[in-house]
């Protein structure tokens, strides 16, 4: 690390000596030299290509001041890394990072208004000029990525001060995937200089970050006991769990929010472990330079994506659309894996709580997003995944890891996934049995109990011989397997429109419509992958904890499998005291 850090220092010594020196009729000044260090040198995840590393502290001291009217010198300021500078480039060359002086607080960081980034200061002697954020006492200027691995901070009006400067540099980002692991701890080294060596760094490589993996991800069996050795076997017409994707923080930060407490994240210092590192969405530029505003703003906070290949023909995926961990720990499923955060609302068709994973030819890809972390823990994200068997056949995989993998499009952005499991082995749908396959048929539609009471609870049903039965059963024949529902429906009033019976309105009573009765749908019962052959389903008479009324009823069975749904075959039922 020691050789890297000379070797880097002397790359970055020899490129200062190009870059512009005080300007002519400056006054210099006696020798003014700085340190630099990092407050806090932070674990950056191996997986990201745009982690923030920690803010480079410069404490200079020594020097005079300027002489009052008289240009306050200039230095540029280089800062060179061991690997890529990711930072969000604004307006190139322009982009996100930003040199703060004094540590200005949140309400008093005022930028360099000048469109080419050169803003002159007046020296004002005695103990030097104030970077206050006053009007014309900037303390705020951006810095330009020059290089693949550099980042300038050109003609800064620099003067010295009775207490010293502090100069914080903030905003830096890089690409950790970029640098070779090593055994424990990666480092990520900067290297300083200012132009013509003056004012002196006396510790110009600062190690400002270090680099290990952020992300053990695994597709384990549905119950999470172990990881999947094989896939799955999903039998023909079925909806079931197939396994559960696991994400676990191996760094305690390595799971962020896009911004900490929704605010800005404008004090100087301090450490708001979210995606975002510092910005101010108040702070102007210069329109030429980019939005300064946005400046350090994440797109979104940390993303952990599935992907999904091969999935047969009409088969479907299900997962869940919001997890929780045990530290409370919280992840969104999102619309997009670059796009603005919009959460998904859970979706018909499968499992309570999940949505639907759009497959197109055989692929397709969900994304949560962390709404909620603890940096105080080691999070875990268990995700279920559902599948739906459809007419196609075959193996079904998935990858994981963190999210989008698209370098230089977002922050963040993150490598490449894991290699392919082999998720489930689907069977086609419908599978002939006994019966004729294809779109199912009913039969023998019956009712046990054609009057009967309510049951006490919504299982088992009795009977008393004395009087009316409590519950019924309905009884049919399946021609295949298939999903079978019942709708239960009640007669109500109603006025024509039409040749159609509707509820009643203000405008069909105004215009004297015809009544008439109608039947709405109270309630379904449903069974799915029921099999070919006679079965039977037993209702109480309750839907949900909501008992039927004494009234006559009817109750529509309709059967549905990927081939079709004929109509359904509808029975009359009434329900006593």
């Amino acid at each position: 690390m020691a050789r890297l850090a000379t070797r880097m220092f002397g790359i970055a010594a020899t490129a200062a000596a190009v870059f512009a020196a005080a300007p002519a009729g400056a006054q210099a000044g006696s020798p003014t030299t700085c340190s630099a260090t990092t407050a806090v040198a932070p674990s950056i995840r191996a997986e990201s290509h745009t982690d923030a590393v920690g803010d480079i502290i410069l404490s200079c001291s020594g020097g005079t001041p300027t002489p009052a009217a008289t240009a306050v010198p200039t230095r540029t300021l280089t800062v060179f890394f061991n690997t890529p500078v990711t930072s969000r480039v604004l307006a190139s060359p322009w982009a996100e990072p930003l040199l703060l002086i004094d540590e200005p607080g949140a309400n008093s960081q005022l930028a360099c208004q000048a469109a080419d980034g050169n803003c002159t200061l007046q020296g004002v002697g005695g103990n030097g000029v104030a970077y206050d954020g006053s009007t014309n006492h900037p303390n705020v200027f951006q810095g330009q990525v020059s290089g693949s691995t550099q980042v300038t901070f050109a003609n800064v009006p620099l003067d010295a001060g009775a207490s010293g400067r502090v100069l914080r540099i903030v905003n830096l980002r890089v690409d950790a995937a970029a640098l070779p692991m090593s055994v424990g701890a990666t480092p990520v080294v900067a290297a300083l200089s200012f132009s013509g060596g003056s004012p002196a760094i006396s510790t110009p490589t600062p190690t400002v970050g270090f680099v290990q993996p952020g992300l053990a991800y695994s597709a384990r069996t549905a119950d999470g006991v172990a990881e999947l050795s094989a896939p799955t076997a999903l039998h023909a017409c079925a909806t079931q769990q197939v396994a559960t994707l696991r994400y676990a923080e191996t760094l305690g930060t390595a799971f962020k929010t896009r911004v900490a407490g929704g605010g800005n994240q404008n004090v100087p210092g301090t450490i708001y472990n979210s995606e975002s590192d510092f910005f101010n969405t108040g702070l102007v530029g210069n329109a030429a330079r980019g939005d300064l505003g946005s400046a350090g703003l994440a797109d979104f906070g940390t993303r952990l994506k599935a992907a999904f290949d091969h999935v047969p023909t009409g088969a479907s995926v299900f997962v869940p659309t919001a997890i929780t961990g045990a530290h409370n720990e919280q992840f969104q499923l999102v619309a997009g894996e670059t796009e603005p955060y919009s959460p998904v609302a859970p979706s018909g068709g499968g499992p309570a709580g999940t949505a639907g994973v759009a497959i197109a030819g055989g692929t397709g890809t969900a994304v949560w997003e962390v709404v909620k972390a603890n940096p105080a823990g080691f999070d875990t994200a268990d995700i279920p995944v559902y599948v739906a068997s459809g007419p196609g056949s075959g193996t079904a995989t998935v990858s994981g890891g963190f999210g989008p993998n698209v370098l230089g499009a977002t922050v963040p952005s993150f490598a490449g996934l894991s290699a392919p499991t082999n998720l489930v082995t689907v069977a086609p749908c419908p599978v002939p049995g006994s019966g004729a396959g294809g779109a199912p048929k009913l039969s023998a539609v019956s009712l046990t109990n054609k009057r009967f009471r309510v049951a006490r609870q919504p299982t088992p049903l009795s009977a008393k011989k004395k009087k009316a039965p409590r519950g019924t059963t309905f009884r049919f024949t399946l021609s295949t397997t298939a999903e079978v529902r019942i709708a239960i429906k009640r007669r109500a009033s109603g006025l024509r429109k039409g040749r159609r019976c509707v509820a009643p309105t203000a405008k069909l009573k105004r215009a004297h419509a015809k009544r008439c009765k109608r039947f709405v749908t109270l309630g379904t019962l449903k069974r799915v992958n029921l099999p070919d052959g006679q079965n039977s389903v037993a209702f109480s008479g309750r839907l949900g904890r909501k008992a039927l009324r004494p009234r006559s009823y009817k109750a529509t069975l309709s059967a549905a499998n990927t081939a079709g749904h004929p109509k359904g075959v509808t029975l009359s039922f009434r329900v006593v005291r």
